[in-house]
């Protein structure tokens, strides 16, 4: 039994130092070096966004950002984010992107009055029909 175990082990050396074509080699090395840094394909795909709701997010960080630098420019900065954050925050478990766009509009429309009602002239950059 002994022998054979022996047996074993010289076929498993003599195997392993057999001379490898250099892409087995360049494959093999490649995989040890990278796979722990590269996430698995499904993970990135799992929580990927469709093009559409890309461009939304896009539109509404675009929103948030006007929102916050405009209630920099006033006295009342803390009550205007925090409204404007409650409303996000709100509205953030709203799934379908229609009834999103919708709510995005109501948005701009109140940012647009607010900014009117406080002096300002201030143009969100953004239509209902980019959306």
């Amino acid at each position: 039994m002994h022998a054979h175990n022996e047996s074993k082990e010289k076929k498993k050396h003599i195997l392993s130092n057999r001379p490898q074509s250099f892409s087995i080699r360049l494959e093999q090395m490649l995989t040890r070096q990278f796979s722990s840094s590269i996430p698995s394909f499904k993970r990135l795909t799992e929580n990927a966004f469709s093009l559409n709701e890309w461009l939304f997010r896009k539109e509404l960080f675009k929103l948030y950002r006007r929102i916050v630098r405009t209630a920099y420019k006033t006295h009342e900065r803390r009550e205007l984010i925090e409204f404007a954050k409650g409303q996000f925050i709100q509205n953030k478990e709203v799934a379908e992107l229609n009834q999103r766009k919708y709510l995005l509009n109501v948005g701009m429309k109140q940012f647009r009055d607010m900014s009117k009602t406080m002096g300002f002239s201030l143009d969100v950059g953004l239509k209902p029909s980019d959306l």
